[in-house]
């Protein structure tokens, strides 16, 4: 609550400042001020609040505190853009053209790298980018990165004066150019040919060059905005692949922080030994930091026999260790739990074997973060996990062994994805190589997704304008005068109706097509659980579905006259995710349906989770009804109808625009042979 307040009283001291009758020097010591508390406020302390604080999404070292997150670039820049708009108000003598000369050769020349080094503070996350984030990114950087232009801008139009200068067409057309051919230069490892950046130097020097207009503000927004989105895309290519980099470094590595959690679990169940099955396993998983870390484990529970009785997988796909017997058979014969570190691997794991009294004992088995070891995709069934809501930001796989040094370490370029190739020591004397992959997407894909970008920077330097235009009283006076005339004007009147020819239809067609991309997504979602319903007998022995459950890898829920009566998993029935009767929005749906299948989204905790229900009759007359969950990591789907929202919305803007253009000019047009014939 005070930082809403704080950002309300700045927002309320910055208007009061913008009214017409305070100077240019009181807006300056304004913003100056504001800027100062921004520097000075905690502002990670918001970190729970909000991702546009926390350093772990962006931190840069170029202005200290101003850029240590999203929100202080974000804010410090368009803090520096209102300076900028009430600079540009006066006009430079000729006395000061040197100087503007001076500052324009040092923004053409220093303004790339400075944009480059801010953009590199971006830090993509382990478990991809989602899209508020990239929105996070592209706008901080944007309005850094028109506040730099715009000083160029202003000191070329100081220094040139008059309508001297080059074509406005100019550095739009360059900075789009620029834009387009990054895709296709970019290469391996993630950078850009060391020319690439005279492009831009020429569409900055263009720019700050051209002749005077009025739309030169919105000249600069564009090549700001081609310039952020260029800027964030390659940022994060390069963080992608300094993140696979990293993960496949780590792999031999024991993390300290799961070697002091494992420390304190060992001597948790030293005190009590956990219930001998899966369901205790999973609650003192649960109940321990390990378990919040979020740490890939399997936990194991082992009788006198040395036989494994239960066994747990958290995090990770399905399977089991193999070797976990000869720890447990150590830590009993040491009678005292023991920490080893597996080398017989690429991934170095961590292995905490503790005995109990009666010869039992229990096993932890702790992997790192890395993408060499796949993920569940039931996790969120069981409420220790985030199922995935974006693409992985790179992928790890085991490849073939190749003649090649160990350590050595080789990116090269295939179309367009980056793959990476490294050979990790195994054991004592083996090796093994693993292979990365970083999908880059096509033009495509890109394409739109940058022109998306492009229109939210500029509609966002359209509100900014719009919100001074208002707080300095000016803005107020023409709404008042526009409202008097323009409702009366035939121009107006037959703008409105060209305009509105289109963009409701064009609107129409965005929002049939964006349900329709969701319904495809649900249908082919549940086509998958279909195929696997299909594949399994329905049966009311939870024998039989925990073979069936194991054989197709996935979870198996049986109800009986509404009531569940068996799970593939004994955690499934004692967590009963989804409750223990069957949702009444299923048996609705069931009886409507003539091939007696159904899918319904149900919420298991925080996840949105797709079940596929299929119905039979067994040979008593009980209605039977087997129920699977959809995989959590089959985002190509995900990515189909966000390619094909991003198009539409795209083409559905463009659309807008050209009519709006278009209306304007037919009723130019026809209004004088119209006031003619009146």
């Amino acid at each position: 609550r005070s930082g809403a307040l704080l950002a309300v009283l700045a927002l309320v001291f910055i208007a009061t400042a913008w009214r017409r009758e305070h100077g240019t020097g009181t807006r300056l010591t304004v913003l100056a001020t504001v800027a100062g508390a921004v520097a000075l406020l905690p502002l990670g302390a918001y970190s729970n609040l909000s991702r546009w604080f926390d350093a772990s999404l962006y931190f840069a070292p170029t202005l200290g505190p101003l850029t240590a997150n999203v929100a202080a670039l974000a804010m410090v820049s368009a803090l520096a853009l209102m300076a900028l708009f009430g600079l540009r108000r006066g006009r430079a003598g000729a006395r000061a053209r040197a100087i503007w000369i001076a500052v324009l050769v040092l923004v053409a020349a220093v303004g790339p790298f400075l944009l480059r080094d801010v953009a590199r503070g971006i830090r993509v996350p382990m478990s991809g980018t989602t899209t508020a984030q990239w929105l996070a990114w592209e706008v901080s950087v944007f309005l850094a990165a028109f506040a730099v232009l715009l000083v160029g801008v202003t000191a070329g139009h100081a220094a040139i004066g008059g309508r001297r200068g080059l074509p406005g067409w100019l550095a739009p057309a360059l900075a789009g150019l620029s834009a387009l051919l990054a895709p296709i230069l970019l290469e391996a490892p993630a950078r850009l040919p060391g020319w690439y950046p005279l492009l831009w130097i020429a569409a900055i020097a263009s720019l700050a060059t051209a002749r005077r207009a009025r739309r030169a503000v919105l000249r600069t927004a564009f090549v700001a905005a081609c310039g952020a989105t260029v800027l964030v895309w390659s940022s994060s290519v390069r963080q992608r692949v300094q993140l696979a980099e990293h993960d496949v470094a780590g792999l031999g590595v024991a993390d300290p922080d799961a070697t002091a959690l494992l420390q304190r679990l060992a001597a948790d169940l030293v005190r009590e030994a956990p219930p001998p099955n899966r369901v205790g396993l999973l609650a003192r998983y649960a109940a321990t930091e390990l378990g919040a870390a979020g740490f890939p484990a399997e936990l194991t529970a082992w009788d006198s026999l040395g036989r494994a009785v239960a066994d747990l997988r958290v995090g990770m796909a399905g399977g089991l260790t193999t070797g976990l017997d000869a720890f447990a058979l150590e830590a009993r014969r040491l009678r005292q739990p023991i920490l080893r570190q597996t080398t017989a691997a690429p991934v170095s794991q961590l292995v905490l074997a503790v005995p109990h009294a009666g010869g039992a004992a229990t096993t932890v088995v702790i992997s790192p973060r890395t993408k060499l070891v796949p993920s569940d995709p039931f996790i969120g069934l069981v409420g220790l996990g985030q199922a995935p809501t974006a693409e992985p930001p790179y992928t790890l796989q085991r490849g073939d062994e190749r003649e090649t040094n160990a350590g050595a370490t080789r990116w090269t370029r295939r179309g367009d994805e980056l793959h990476g190739d490294w050979i990790v020591p195994v054991g004592d004397a083996g090796a093994e190589r693993v292979h990365a992959r970083v999908d880059l997407r096509g033009l495509e894909a890109l394409v739109p997704r940058g022109a998306l970008l492009v229109m939210v920077d500029l509609l966002l330097v359209l509100a900014i304008w719009g919100m001074l235009f208002l707080a300095e009283g000016t803005g107020v006076r023409w709404v008042r005068a526009w409202a008097r005339g323009w409702p009366r004007s035939y121009r107006l009147r037959l703008s409105l109706a060209l305009f509105a020819f289109f963009v409701l239809p064009a609107a129409f067609f965005a929002a049939w097509s964006y349900r329709r991309l969701q319904a495809d997504d649900r249908q082919s979602r549940d086509l998958l659980v279909r195929e696997t319903l299909r594949g399994v007998a329905s049966a009311s022995d939870s024998v039989q579905l925990t073979e069936a459950g194991l054989r197709f890898e996935t979870p198996l829920l049986l109800y009986a006259d509404g009531l569940m009566i068996g799970t593939s998993d004994p955690l499934y029935d004692a967590l009963a995710p989804v409750g223990r009767l069957l949702p009444p929005a299923v048996v609705q749906a069931l009886g409507d349906n003539d091939d007696l299948l159904a899918g319904m989204d149900e919420r298991v905790g925080d996840n949105s989770v797709r079940f596929g229900y299929r119905a039979a009759i067994d040979p008593n007359g009980v209605r039977l009804v087997l129920s699977a969950p959809a995989r959590s990591d089959e985002l190509a789907l995900d990515r189909r109808r966000r390619d094909v929202t991003v198009l539409v919305l795209v083409v559905t803007a463009l659309g807008a625009l050209a009519a709006f253009w278009l209306s304007g000019i037919a009723a130019r047009t026809f209004a004088q042979p119209i006031d003619t014939l009146r």
